[in-house]
């Protein structure tokens, strides 16, 4: 056979497998880890479990899928169960529920859509898109307040869309799966087909009404792809009751909405007293290898379900009956099943706020503090992101930061950075912009709006003083500090010359005109003196009140150990008594 009739034969090969449902056609989703797993307690030993299962050793973003009921809408609860979920890299998908009433659910209220939609929308989710499921299998009675309906069902459901979509349209919304076994006997049961050839007309019919496009508010579809009859089936068999069932349903919707919708199977696994549990984890090994993994259209199979103690649910459980449950195997061959680094869109973004200044002085070092939120969804690695402070119409070397390495930081916190900039000789004022950038890598986060910047000559300082009983003196011996709004050292000089009272310091840097210090003078076995002064242009003049000599042990305070530091010497060139006492005296 030559190359030519080889490839005709792969083509053919590769379509009859198409047709059947084995493979499908490259879809536009990112590259995805499939495996996923339904917990009915979000405990952290259960969440730790079903990271191990569905992300294994290698994979990553995995799918948790959760029941919400009415009651149970605890904002602060399941913030904490997300960020759980965040940090093992799993994503949730959240079925809504009512509540139980007798032997049935209770019918939705339309009423409460709107509270849904607040409740899910002030959570902070682990990915772009927020999966949810509206409700549960409404061609079953019990899961609809007694009596199936289907006009009823894609009303509500419509309103309960709408709600979701109006509050984010990141949401991802799934109709109910459906039992694709149940037969045709109202008002108990419903076909499913025959269900959603009622149901989705509906649910187009009140966005038609409203003038809005129906298809924008179904996303996906939540396939009940169970192993029937009795959930007993094998992976090789077909038919709307397999778990192939899902095909059925790509084509009973595209009929129904004209668009190809991805498949999310929210519900699959074998009952466990009717097949065992070496030929369930054998069935799952199969399925997944050769139905749902191939299949590009299917982006999520969770199974049903962790954790069950008790009936009805006791033989779909992946682990043990017991106050320690272990997993039984169908839990360890899924486990050791190859898993991928799921890439889903995941928002990162922050606030950077600072307080840049407008002036500053050549030859300087600021510390510029910056307020920097997670407001994403991201949790920020130590060291992976930095803020960059970004100059323009600056010459190089004028003006320069370092990288600011951030410490971790997870969604809706907040960490300070403490930026260095320094500034080069100048000689004349000079103008640019400073802008902070909050960088991954090579990407940019955030940034703050660019601050107008002058660089300016070092100022100067008129100091003007008296000390007590001495009016004005003259020394060599005095020392002026300043200080910035953060109570930090900024400049010091020593030995600074005092004539008859008067002063000048010159050359001061570090800091920023038009902003206030407080300014220290010392001398020794002297009160310190200070004044809060803002920094002008060229000369700023200060005037300290009288300084005091009653410092006698030197250490900056007024206390009762300067009187005995009136008699002591502290070493040889600590003053003696009467030297001390003559600083009293005019």
């Amino acid at each position: 056979m030559n190359i030519k009739n080889i490839n005709i034969v792969i083509v053919v090969f590769v379509a009859v497998l198409a047709l059947w449902g084995m493979i499908s056609p490259a879809s536009a989703f990112a590259q995805n880890n499939k495996f996923g797993i339904h917990v009915t307690v979000p405990t952290d030993t259960d969440l730790d479990r079903a990271a191990a299962l569905v992300n294994g050793d290698t994979g990553a973003y995995g799918y948790v899928k959760f029941v919400i009921q009415q009651g149970e809408r605890d904002a602060g609860q399941w913030q904490s169960i997300f960020d759980k979920l965040r940090e093992r890299r799993l994503i949730p998908v959240i079925r809504i529920a009512t509540e139980p009433e007798g032997e049935n659910w209770q019918i939705p209220r339309v009423s409460e859509a709107t509270s849904w939609a607040q409740f899910l929308n002030s959570l902070n989710w682990v990915t772009e898109k927020r999966y949810v499921i509206l409700f549960n299998e409404p061609n079953h009675a019990n899961e609809w307040g007694g009596s199936v309906d289907p006009t009823g069902y894609g009303r509500v459901a419509a309103v309960y869309a709408e709600a979701l979509k109006n509050a984010s349209a990141d949401f991802s919304i799934m109709l109910a799966g459906l039992d694709l076994t149940a037969p045709e006997a109202r008002p108990m049961y419903a076909d499913a087909q025959k269900f959603l050839q009622t149901s989705i007309p509906e649910f187009c019919a009140y966005f038609t009404t409203r003038n809005l496009i129906c298809n924008d508010y179904i996303d996906a579809i939540s396939s009940h792809s169970y192993p029937n009859p009795g959930f007993s089936g094998t992976p090789f068999d077909t038919g709307r009751s397999s778990i192939r069932g899902y095909q059925y349903e790509l084509g009973w919707y595209r009929g129904l909405l004209g668009k190809e919708l991805p498949v999310y199977i929210t519900e699959t696994g074998w009952d466990t007293s009717k097949v065992g549990h070496e030929t369930a984890a054998s069935y799952f090994v199969t399925a997944f290898t050769n139905v749902w993994l191939p299949d590009e259209r299917v982006q999520a199979v969770i199974p049903f379900l962790l954790n069950y103690q008790t009936p009805p649910f006791l033989q779909f459980s992946f682990l043990s009956q017991g106050e320690n449950p272990q997993p039984y195997s169908k839990y360890l061959r899924i486990q050791s099943l190859a898993k991928v680094q799921g890439a889903p869109s995941i928002r990162d973004t922050a606030q950077v706020a600072g307080d840049i200044p407008v002036r500053i002085v050549e030859e300087s070092s600021y510390s510029i503090p910056f307020a920097v939120k997670n407001t994403g969804q991201a949790i920020w690695d130590a060291g992976a992101y930095t803020l960059v402070l970004e100059t323009t119409d600056f010459e190089e070397g004028v003006l320069t930061a370092q990288p600011i390495p951030l410490p971790k930081l997870t969604p809706l916190h907040e960490t300070y950075a403490l930026a260095q900039i320094s500034t080069g000789y100048t000689g004349e004022k000079m103008q640019g912009t400073v802008s902070a950038v909050l960088m991954r890598g090579s990407d940019e986060i955030a940034r703050t709006l660019p601050q107008k910047v002058v660089i300016e000559p070092h100022p100067s300082l008129s100091l003007r003083l008296t000390l007590f009983a001495k009016g004005l003196s003259t020394g060599d011996d005095f020392e002026v500090q300043i200080f910035d709004n953060d109570e930090q050292l900024v400049y010091k000089k020593s030995s600074v010359k005092v004539t008859l009272g008067r002063a000048t310091v010159e050359g001061i840097s570090n800091v920023a005109p038009g902003r206030k210090y407080r300014v220290v003078i010392l001398k020794p076995y002297y009160l310190p003196r200070q004044a809060i002064s803002t920094f002008a242009d060229g000369v700023t003049i200060i005037e300290f009140e009288e300084l005091l000599p009653l410092d006698f042990n030197q250490d900056g305070k007024l206390s009762l150990a300067d009187i005995p530091g009136l008699f002591t010497q502290k070493d040889p060139n600590d003053m003696g008594f009467f030297e001390k006492v003559r600083l009293l005296l005019p």
